[in-house]
């Protein structure tokens, strides 16, 4: 287990969790000491000793040290990167400030579309603003592929891609988008934001799937077609992300799970409280189907989903934002609609801005999504 603390000198701390299995139960609680229990232990490139995460390639044998205060000093708290191949004896690889301030990873060995980069190891850094593509192959002269951005960006968080074994999309959240009620987050739904990653060196962000009930998103984890995603008071939400190699609007994402963390802020609107307490992360990868739940001041839960549902195919159904957009009782509306929906729908749009006024009104909860799915659903003009 490797264990990084946002605490001054902490460093990484290595720990055996074998040790566990020796622990007689008659002997417990048993107390184990840095001083004669840590495997291992590392610091050398860390300014102040402190950290946000350590990402792990284990594949590669390897550790990165992110979130790295201050952010003025060394790699400017870049990646910092560690060999694990003697776990007693973690020695400093190299560091990349590049890009500055890099707050979560995944490093991986590429498999993909990319033949460009296959076999080669690649970081996918969460920047602040940007989803910034590290070539980190040469631990000590790593490059950086490409730096993107995109409509909402405050404090881009975290990430992770579809697939281990072929990388081809990536979910990702931004942290504070929902507290600043920024671009596709300004009505305070928690949003993910999907990325076309087949091109290494040209990154997209092909659209996005918003939650069912406001708060704020934090770590996710993609386990085969689902994506467990932790969302402060609003706990750990599962969607199914199936679709979205054929539809990468996100508008055929589902959420099929919840394990709720804070109920009593189900009766305020919107469903939630954009607050930052409850869950910050889960662990959905035991063999036995158990997720285990991390929260801030509630300790933590295991949980388990009793069934799997499926997505449930979408309906056309007339709510106020369809009506809106094909209103019969103004003439041309549906025309105008037609027009606006088929420039709105040729790339992904997050800003609410370029959305018609009578379609914002009409369609005043998850817009973006709503008038995605309205768009759909237009029924064709006749003469």
């Amino acid at each position: 287990m490797l264990i990084g603390s946002e605490l001054e000198g902490h460093g990484i701390q290595i720990f055996d969790m074998k040790k566990l299995l020796n622990i007689k139960p008659a002997e417990a609680p048993v107390l184990f000491t840095n001083e004669n229990d840590l495997t291992g232990h590392f610091s050398e490139s860390l300014p102040l000793g402190r950290s946000h995460n350590v990402v792990v390639n284990e594949e590669a044998k390897y550790a990165v040290a992110v979130g790295v205060q201050p952010r003025n000093e060394g790699c400017m708290g870049g990646l910092h990167f560690f060999s694990l191949e003697d776990p007693s004896n973690p020695v400093f690889l190299g560091c990349d400030g590049q890009d500055g301030y890099v707050h979560d990873a995944q490093c991986l060995i590429y498999r993909g579309p990319d033949a460009k980069y296959n076999g080669r190891d690649i970081c996918y850094g969460y920047n602040e603003d940007t989803l910034t593509i590290y070539d980190v192959s040469d631990k000590k002269n790593s490059k950086i592929i490409s730096r993107t951005s995109y409509e909402g960006a405050t404090f881009t968080h975290q990430g992770w891609v579809n697939d281990l074994n072929w990388q081809e999309w990536l979910f990702m959240d931004d942290e504070y988008d929902e507290d600043d009620l920024a671009g596709p987050a300004a009505d305070g739904y928690p949003v993910t934001y999907i990325w076309d990653i087949r091109s290494l060196e040209n990154p997209r962000q092909t659209g996005i799937f918003k939650g069912s009930v406001k708060g704020i998103d934090h770590n996710q984890y993609v386990v085969g077609d689902l994506l467990f995603q932790s969302n402060y008071g609003a706990g750990v939400r599962v969607w199914d992300i199936s679709s979205v190699p054929e539809d990468p609007t996100g508008n055929s994402v589902c959420e099929i799970a919840y394990f709720d963390i804070y109920p009593e802020d189900d009766s305020l609107p919107g469903g939630g409280a954009i607050q930052f307490s409850g869950s910050w992360s889960s662990y959905a990868y035991f063999k036995s189907g158990f997720i285990f739940v991390n929260t801030i001041e509630r300790g933590g839960y295991l949980v388990k989903m009793t069934k799997k549902e499926a997505c449930k195919p979408k309906s056309c159904s007339a709510d106020n934002c369809l009506r809106a957009l094909r209103a019969s009782s103004v003439p041309g509306r549906l025309e105008e609609s037609h027009k606006f929906c088929g420039e709105f729908t040729k790339t992904f749009v997050a800003d609410i801005a370029v959305v018609p006024g009578y379609a914002t009104e009409a369609c005043a909860t998850n817009v973006i999504s709503r008038v995605s799915s309205a768009c759909s659903c237009l029924p064709t003009p006749t003469a």
